[in-house]
């Protein structure tokens, strides 16, 4: 039973003094069925004179929210005798509830840890790895994150001179971004990764440790690679092509791209060339046409348009040509026009 309280206490609880007095002192508790025995014991303790080291307890403040105090217990004696007991508590409310919102986020965080499809591989000092998370071990071929812990991650680079200058720019900026490289895993087989690399130092410069933050890219880099050997084939294709190509885009029709058929055809150089347009190839009498057949809007079927025009080269001569029109495509969609130029110069001779 509380027999006396200071205006300290009753102000952090908000209760005036005449609430308290007489009252007994687990009114103040939010006790939890299985804490009784502890708070039991720790009372005993000081009625016996043994005093309990400092303990932290919940109280209630008359307003129903909850606080937090560290409380430091004594026996209170007459005559020799123990008669009750003193508290004397400081409040922690504060960091009770800062220790709460990092036990949160640190919860979240390890659940993001776990449960993230991106490998993550922390190493210590001397570059060993010090814990992972389950994607990090998928991705490297292991059974599971313990079986990284103490391997060094870097090291598994499958091109040594690589790491090196990777541990050169670590080392030198503390961070590496969008690096990638292939890394042995545990079977000897190769994993293509995409890394971002921090290192962290104390105040004095000493390594502490690396996060190495990973995807796999392998998927991806197989599709690159087969896009570029595409696109050269494509290249190699088109170059070879005898008759002059030009791919126009735009409602100007601007020149994007030719072959060295059509460069030497036009009479132009790559410089002069930039930024030429359809109707720079020509002849001033046919650009009305021209311009009626670009404008038109003709279905998928009616592609490739065959017709013929009087075409300019750069001196100024007028090139009779056939013209093969077809759709010009990026990612599905329409953007321009592709044309083929056919010399017609000598079957014009022979009809004549």
């Amino acid at each position: 039973v509380i027999t006396s309280v200071n205006s300290a206490f009753l102000r952090l609880t908000g209760y005036k003094r005449e609430d308290i007095v007489g009252k007994r002192f687990t009114k103040l508790q939010t006790i939890k069925p299985k804490d009784i025995p502890k708070y039991l014991k720790l009372m005993i303790s000081a009625l016996r004179g043994r005093l309990p080291e400092p303990f932290e307890y919940s109280y209630v403040r008359k307003d129903g929210t909850i606080g937090w105090g560290e409380a430091h217990v004594g026996s209170l004696k007459k005559n020799s005798k123990t008669i009750g007991y003193q508290m004397i508590f400081r409040e922690i409310t504060e960091r009770k509830n800062a220790e709460e919102s990092l036990r949160t986020c640190a919860q979240r965080y390890e659940k993001l840890f776990e449960s993230s499809r991106i490998g993550v591989v922390i190493s210590g000092p001397d570059g060993k790895v010090s814990s992972a998370n389950p994607a990090a071990a998928r991705m490297l071929g292991y059974s599971g994150p313990k079986e990284l812990v103490g391997l060094a991650f870097l090291e598994s680079c499958v091109d040594q001179n690589q790491r090196k200058m990777l541990l050169k720019q670590l080392m030198g900026k503390g961070y590496v971004q969008g690096f990638k490289a292939f890394l042995k895993r545990k079977d000897d087989s190769q994993v293509c990764i995409e890394a971002n690399i921090t290192l962290y130092k104390d105040t004095k410069r000493n390594v502490l440790r690396t996060e190495n933050v990973f995807t796999e890219i392998s998927e991806r880099e197989k599709a690159e690679e087969e896009l570029r050997e595409s696109e050269e084939r494509f290249r190699s294709l088109f170059e070879s092509i005898q008759d002059p190509v030009g791919i126009f885009v735009g409602r100007e029709g601007r020149l994007i791209d030719y072959n060295a058929a059509f460069k030497k055809s036009s009479g132009y150089t790559d410089e002069e060339l930039k930024g030429k347009v359809f109707l720079d190839f020509v002849r001033p009498d046919d650009r009305d046409m021209v311009l009626e057949k670009y404008r038109t809007e003709y279905s998928e079927d009616e592609f490739p348009l065959v017709y013929e025009i009087r075409g300019l080269n750069k001196k100024g001569e007028c090139i009779p040509l056939e013209l093969s029109v077809s759709t010009y495509k990026k990612k599905g969609k329409v953007i321009g026009i592709e044309v083929i130029h056919r010399d017609l110069t000598e079957r014009k001779k022979a009809e004549m």
